[in-house]
């Protein structure tokens, strides 16, 4: 906790003020703090970097490599596939593989922040009934990104991501169904919400991002001043 402490500096006089030290249980606190920061923030780099690797590679490897899905391929020369309401020309079939291979990590970070989100608002609300760190400007900042941040992922894992993973799975037991139809549908339903959950996911991780910066300003402590002799807390 903060202590009273007094000092000397190189002058001989002394001097009297709150110097900021992370002690007790603020500690423990701050550690578990910066883990869950640092671990959501990585899961959200995680799948945004698995995302562009995947479907920004998959779709132009397949079809240099001449591989397609027959099902989609049918789809497609029927006009059932659409994207923004074009009909794509290449790359359907690969970007239907990607998803299979960024699904394991969207999954794990998924479940990575069902965990640390609770963990986060519990953190919070302890450095609150604690007072820690002190108020300021910088503080208050602080707790409004990252509770704008809770409430974004909130509304992905509650609303979005249910939605999102039952449209993929029936779209993807329509195609091999090859039933062009169903599979139309269900993939205009997941393109609808893809729409709304990227940005959600880039803004979230801005938020975070502002989090961290204003965290290190807010939550480390104040250095002695070089030529101070400590006598003691009081």
């Amino acid at each position: 906790m903060s202590r009273l402490r007094v000092y000397v500096d190189a002058t001989g006089s002394h001097t009297r003020g709150v110097r900021a030290t992370i002690d007790g249980v603020h500690r423990p606190l701050a550690v578990l703090y910066w883990l869950l920061l640092i671990a959501w923030f990585a899961g959200l780099v995680a799948s945004a970097a698995t995302a562009m690797a995947a479907f920004g590679s998959l779709p132009r490897v397949f079809d240099d490599l001449g591989i397609s899905v027959p099902q989609i391929d049918a789809m497609q020369q029927m006009g059932a596939l659409q994207r923004d309401g074009n009909i794509p020309e290449r790359g359907e079939s690969g970007r239907y593989i990607a998803g299979f291979v960024a699904q394991r990590v969207f999954d794990a970070v998924e479940t990575l922040q069902w965990i640390i989100v609770p963990m986060m608002i519990g953190t919070l609300l302890l450095q609150r009934f604690d007072r820690w760190p002190a108020r300021s400007t910088a503080n208050t900042w602080r707790r409004l990104l990252l509770v704008a941040a809770i409430c974004c992922t909130g509304y992905h894992l509650i609303v979005l991501g249910p939605r999102m993973r039952s449209a993929l799975s029936d779209y993807r037991g329509a195609v091999q169904a090859s039933d062009a139809i169903s599979a139309a549908s269900h993939k205009a339903g997941f393109d609808r919400d893809h729409k709304i959950a990227d940005p959600l996911l880039r803004t979230t991780s801005f938020l975070l991002l502002g989090t961290i910066v204003l965290s290190a300003w807010t939550l480390t402590p104040r250095i002695k001043p070089p030529g101070d002799r400590y006598l003691g807390s009081r």
